[in-house]
């Protein structure tokens, strides 16, 4: 593409010398005549060099990239979404337990899907540093903040998996 407008400026820029230094009409009219013609066989050769069926098959290859990405951007979005919740639950945990005394090393906290449409922490994994840490307080905070019931918090010691 850039090679045939490259083309066109030439060509253009020539008839604009011949016709400036064009002593008479006839001649100004001649080099019009020489320098149309010239893009004329450019344009001409572009288009019947042009391959219609490479082209129709990127069209088609675009569009279907472009209903890919936007339902890949509503997905990833729902992704980031439940990280992003992920990770303040986790915080918080850290936190509390911080605040709590209890010796927490880390903590995930497991989201489920609702049928209302939105993220809810169901299950946590507390790691401590041994299995001296457990705490049932720990245990009624996840629950009453986060609601996720005693049962589904995992504890486990520092280098278990």
């Amino acid at each position: 593409m850039r090679s045939f407008l490259l083309s066109l400026i030439g060509i253009a820029l020539i008839e604009l010398l011949l016709t400036a230094f064009a002593g008479s009409e006839s001649m100004k009219k001649t080099a019009h005549l020489l320098c149309g013609t010239a893009m004329a066989v450019l344009i001409l050769s572009q288009v019947m060099g042009f391959d219609y069926e490479v082209y129709a098959s990127a069209l088609t290859r675009s569009d279907a990239q472009s209903l890919w990405s936007s339902e890949t951007a509503a997905e990833t979005g729902a992704r980031l979404n439940r990280r992003l919740i992920e990770d303040r639950c986790r915080a918080y945990v850290l936190d509390k337990a911080k605040s709590m005394g209890v010796p927490l090393i880390d903590a995930s906290v497991t989201l489920t899907w609702s049928t209302d449409g939105y993220w809810y922490p169901s299950s946590a994994v507390l790691t401590l540093p041994d299995q001296q840490g457990k705490s049932a307080a720990m245990e009624e905070v996840l629950k009453s903040d986060l609601g996720i019931a005693p049962e589904r918090v995992e504890w486990r010691a520092a280098g278990e998996d």
